[in-house]
C-alpha cells in the first residue's frame, strides 16, 4: 500500500513537472514570437522615421534654396541699379563738363562786349554819340545766361553727389544681401549635418533594440532546449 502511494506521488510529480516544462516552453516560444514581431515592427518604424527625416530635410533645404535664389535675384537687381547709377553719373558729369566751358565762354564774351561798349563810349566823336546801351544789355544778358549755366552746373553736381551717395547705400545693401545669402548657405550645411546625425541616431537606436530582441530570442531558445 505504501508502495502504491509512493508510485502515485512520483507519477503526480512527473505530471506536474511535465506541465510546468510545457508552460515554460510556451512562454519561451511566446517570447521568441514577440521578439520577432517587435523586430519587424521596429524595422518598419525605423524606415518610417528615416523617411520622415528625409522629407523634412528636403523641405527645409528647398525653402532655404528658394530664399537663397530670391536673395541672389535681389543682389543682381541691386548690382544693375548700381551700374545704371554709374551711367547716370557719367552722363551728368559729361553734361557738367560741357556746361562749364560754355558758361565760361559766355562770361568772357559778356566781358568783351562790355569792354567794347566802354571803349566806344569813351571815343570822342563828331556829331551824334553812338548808343552802346544795346551792347551793354546784350552783355548783361550773356552774363546772366552764364550765371544760370553755373547754377545748372552746380545743380548737376549736387545731383551727381546725391546719386553717388545713393549708389553707396545700394552697394551697402547689396553687401548685406550677399552676407545673408552666405549665412543661408552655411545654415543649409548645418541642416544637412543635423539631419545626418538624426539618421545616425535612428540607425543606432534600431541596432540597440534589435540586439536586445536578439538576446531575448537566444535566451528563450536556450531555455527551450
Amino acid at each position: 500500500m505504501a508502495e502504491n502511494g509512493k508510485k502515485k506521488g512520483e507519477k503526480k510529480g512527473k505530471d506536474s513537472g511535465a506541465g510546468l516544462q510545457g508552460w515554460k516552453k510556451a512562454l519561451y516560444g511566446a517570447s521568441i514570437l514577440i521578439s520577432l514581431v517587435g523586430s519587424f515592427l521596429l524595422l518598419i518604424f525605423t524606415f518610417l522615421i528615416n523617411d520622415a527625416i528625409d522629407r523634412t530635410e528636403g523641405l527645409v533645404l528647398a525653402n532655404l534654396a528658394g530664399i537663397s535664389g530670391e536673395l541672389r535675384a535681389l543682389e543682381g537687381a541691386l548690382l544693375t541699379a548700381e551700374q545704371e547709377l554709374d551711367a547716370v553719373n557719367s552722363t551728368i558729369s559729361t553734361i557738367g563738363d560741357s556746361i562749364n566751358p560754355l558758361a565760361t565762354g559766355l562770361g568772357g564774351t559778356a566781358d568783351s562786349m562790355t569792354a567794347m561798349a566802354d571803349s566806344i563810349a569813351s571815343i570822342p566823336l563828331i556829331g551824334p554819340s553812338v548808343d552802346v546801351s544795346g551792347i551793354k544789355g546784350a552783355a548783361s544778358s550773356l552774363r546772366q545766361s552764364a550765371a544760370e549755366l553755373d547754377d545748372a552746373e552746380a545743380g548737376f553736381e549736387r545731383q551727381r553727389s546725391g546719386f553717388a551717395d545713393l549708389k553707396g547705400g545700394i552697394a551697402g545693401i547689396r553687401q548685406s544681401v550677399a552676407a545673408q545669402n552666405s549665412a543661408i548657405a552655411q545654415t543649409g550645411e548645418s541642416v544637412k549635418e543635423i539631419f545626418g546625425l538624426m539618421k545616425v541616431a535612428n540607425l543606432l537606436f534600431f541596432i540597440v533594440v534589435i540586439c536586445m530582441f536578439f538576446m531575448l530570442v537566444i535566451n528563450s531558445a536556450a531555455g527551450m532546449m
